[in-house]
């Protein structure tokens, strides 16, 4: 089932330390667990990497989720950044010979996902933040709607986490007020 979502946000940090935190902070580089959060397969260059990533926390039916994807980020002449992530086969070229872009869980099902994250400079420090993503979960099990929307709202939390990650109202607050006060 293909389902697409796009969620906006306001992120009070720089466009360049939100794709620090979204591209090149891998937290599990070295996870070796069964069902890995995210790991780093390969990188290519400093704005192209491949990425590997098993979700067992969907809802019922679900088997665990796996994904193989390609990350690109790119700087726009607006100053606002895209980083678009999208599904690898098993065979592209740029993967390493032997890489670790399988789980060793069984019943894990390969996914497929598109993602466009997009960066947009505000005044004071801040980034509107949207993505649109677009999720196949593959599969021969029906998945009502319900289940489907669940899983991808949890997918688009990224953004909420972000916003959650770089809080600070109260000195936006201020900067703001500042601003206004000095014109």
């Amino acid at each position: 089932m293909r389902k697409s979502r796009t969620t906006p946000a306001i992120v009070h940090t720089t466009t360049l330390s939100l794709l620090d935190y979204k591209f090149q902070t891998l937290d599990n580089v070295f996870d070796t667990s069964e069902y890995p959060e995210r790991k780093l397969v390969r990188k290519i260059n400093d704005h192209h990497q491949i990425t590997y990533s098993c979700r067992n926390s969907l809802p019922p039916p679900l088997a665990a989720r796996d994904f193989l994807s390609r990350e690109i980020w790119k700087v726009e002449d607006d100053k606002s950044i895209v980083l678009i992530v999208t599904s690898v086969n098993d065979d592209d070229a740029d993967l390493p010979e032997n890489h670790v872009g399988r789980t060793s869980a069984k019943h894990v099902v390969r996914g497929e996902m598109v993602a466009r994250h997009r960066f947009t400079p505000l005044p004071f420090g801040q980034t509107s933040y949207s993505m649109t993503l677009k999720v196949d979960f593959k599969g021969t099990a029906v998945l009502p709607t319900t289940v489907a929307h669940r899983g991808i709202v949890t997918l688009l939390n990224a953004v909420s986490d972000a916003a959650q990650n770089f809080e600070r109202s109260e000195e936006i607050d201020e900067l703001a007020r500042l601003s206004f006060i000095d014109r």
